[in-house]
């Protein structure tokens, strides 16, 4: 299992393709709202109902995870603020369990404090606003011990594609990707 911590503003593509890509790969998907309510809104304007809601869930319950995801856009503001989640983000990284951010997400990571001595990519133009000492990477995606990285809307299948080549054999990748003609 994989889960996706949204709030209102998410990237559409980045979550949507995300979940889509996990399902055809035969990987459940917990979509955790950070928000009071589990209907989220992305930047444009398209309403998701998530399978729960961050407070309804122990802490143990979320780390029963494989992977933690955030997806960027504008809400990345309120994932960033969120101190439960930058908890559980510490938590998971400490497990060693991989985490994958795209686009502004990373930001989060980096106010979590586990990007120190890691080799990112993200969205052009936001590295100013990491503070940690990272090495920033023009690839499309990074993955630097259980950190994994992309840039933004346009690397999103791709990006999901590889998450998920780290819970499915090659077969199972080449066929999904083949299905989607990408």
């Amino acid at each position: 299992m994989v889960s996706i911590f949204l709030a209102n503003g998410f990237e559409t593509i980045e979550a949507t393709a995300f979940i889509d890509v996990m399902e055809r790969s035969g990987i459940t998907v917990q979509t955790i709202s950070v928000e009071n309510t589990n209907h989220i809104t992305s930047s444009h304007n398209i309403t998701i109902k998530a399978s729960t809601v961050l407070q309804e869930l122990s802490d143990e319950q979320i780390l029963e995870s494989n992977l933690f995801y955030l997806p960027g856009g504008p809400g990345f503001k309120t994932l960033n603020n969120n101190q439960r989640l930058l908890s559980l983000l510490r938590k998971a990284n400490k497990k060693g369990m991989f985490i994958a951010a795209i686009c502004a997400a990373p930001i989060v990571l980096d106010s979590a404090e586990i990007l120190d001595q890691i080799k990112i990519t993200m969205y052009p133009g936001m590295e100013n606003m990491i503070k940690s000492n990272v090495e920033f990477s023009n690839q499309d995606i990074v993955e630097d011990k259980n950190i994994l990285t992309s840039k933004g809307p346009g690397t999103t299948i791709d990006f999901s594609l590889f998450i998920a080549a780290k819970f499915r054999d090659d077969l199972k990748i080449r066929t999904v990707r083949n299905e989607m003609l990408a």
